[in-house]
């Protein structure tokens, strides 16, 4: 909100919804960091992050992991799999793909509780 002000945003912004058609959209609205919960901004940054990773042996690994139970924690995933930090990336990279959830929607870290997403869990693990 802190940019969209300075930038003087809500002007910019009220000239495009004057320009947008009504059969496109009935209006426009600003989202910024203060809409959000500040566990919604974290594991969005998180989940961005996981994109610039990739380790297709690791990401199996966690699968295999969490196909052995039914839900695990992130930081009893990581210490299963004796990968440490890049256990924790795979988990994310895995979140970011659908493969694996949050259990109640939890801010990410090392305490949430994670599962295999019913889609993955009804897939053979290799």
């Amino acid at each position: 909100m802190e940019v969209a002000k300075r930038t003087r945003f809500l002007e910019t912004l009220s000239l495009i919804a004057r320009q947008l058609p009504r059969s496109f959209a009935d209006g426009v609205k600003l989202v910024t960091d203060e809409d959000l919960p500040l566990d919604h901004v974290h594991n969005a940054v998180l989940l961005r992050q996981s994109l610039r990773t990739s380790n297709p042996a690791h990401d199996e690994l966690i699968k295999r992991l969490l196909a052995e139970h039914k839900y695990a924690t992130i930081g009893q995933i990581i210490e299963a799999s004796g990968l440490e930090g890049q256990a924790f990336q795979a988990i994310i990279r895995l979140i970011a793909a659908g493969v694996v959830r949050v259990i109640d929607n939890a801010r990410i870290g090392y305490l949430a509780r994670i599962e295999l997403t019913i889609s993955s869990s009804n897939e053979e693990v290799a």
